[in-house]
């Protein structure tokens, strides 16, 4: 059994008792799915365990029945396969949470310092990152990895987009990744993006001598439900933290908040961009 179910039970054995029947039955058959063996949790699981802990935490399940139905309706959410299934051989076991989190976080604000994000790369530049963190993989691994990477892209352009909020370092604009030609395709793509009414980008300028943002790449999620906590996510080479606990959240959300604040505008930042590929 997961450990995510075996958090699911703990919470349901806070409930009123009929309560603690519906949500251990839909979770049980989740988990179970029948006959079959046990599975991971879908990230609507996931929210579902969140928001029930939350809520017994406040003793609202007690009181209130739109929490119980919130919890059923998205428990009953992962009837079909993620669609990441298909990419189980190139997907690192630390990085599934990830894509379960991602599809349905309402805002997503991200610092990168190294590589443009992975929802705004073109499919060359996309190839030349996935090389460069893949040295030894066959030609048929890099291609599965960029085609994950690339149907992530999806999320721009589906049903209720996120808010992406994405704020690069300079050099993520200068470093010709893949060589200029590849680049100067990544950053038009950019341009592209930065257009689309639910994405805003902002650039830190070199002229910033130092910003909150120097240790490094990282991403918050938040979601539309009110009881699921906000998530930050740190990516290390073959590893990755997620953040949940409050203080760590908040730390994360004012370093995020200086580092717009010193970013140049939306509007400069397209400029600067057009200015980046016509110079490469």
């Amino acid at each position: 059994m997961t450990k995510l179910l075996d958090q699911a039970l703990e919470a349901a054995r806070e409930l009123p008792p009929d309560v603690q029947d519906d949500i251990a039955r839909v979770v049980l058959q989740l988990a179970g799915r029948g006959d079959s063996a046990p599975v991971a949790l879908s990230p609507a699981e996931r929210a579902a365990v969140t928001a029930s802990k939350a809520a017994a935490a406040r003793g609202e399940f007690a009181t209130d029945e739109q929490v119980r139905s919130r919890f059923l309706s998205l428990a009953r959410q992962s009837g079909k396969p993620d669609w990441w299934a298909k990419y189980g051989d190139v997907l690192p076991g630390w990085f599934e949470p990830y894509l379960g989190l991602e599809s349905v976080a309402a805002t997503i604000r991200s610092f990168d310092i190294q590589f443009v994000n992975s929802l705004f790369q073109a499919e060359d530049y996309a190839r030349a990152v996935t090389r460069l963190g893949h040295e030894a993989d066959a030609p048929g691994e890099i291609e599965d990895r960029v085609a994950l990477r690339l149907k992530r892209q999806d999320l721009l352009t589906g049903q209720d987009p996120p808010r992406i909020w994405s704020v690069l370092d300079e050099s993520v604009l200068r470093r010709p990744v893949g060589g200029p030609a590849v680049m100067r395709v990544q950053l038009r793509r950019l341009v592209e993006v930065a257009g689309m009414p639910h994405v805003t980008i902002q650039v830190v300028p070199f002229a910033r001598s130092g910003h909150a943002g120097e240790s490094g790449s990282f991403s918050i999620l938040r979601f539309a439900d009110r009881d699921l906590p906000d998530v930050v996510y740190i990516e290390h080479l073959t590893s990755a933290i997620y953040l949940e606990q409050r203080p760590d959240v908040e730390h994360y959300l004012g370093v995020m908040d200086r580092l717009s604040g010193q970013a140049l505008t939306p509007a400069t930042t397209r400029r600067v961009i057009e200015q980046a590929a016509r110079e490469t």
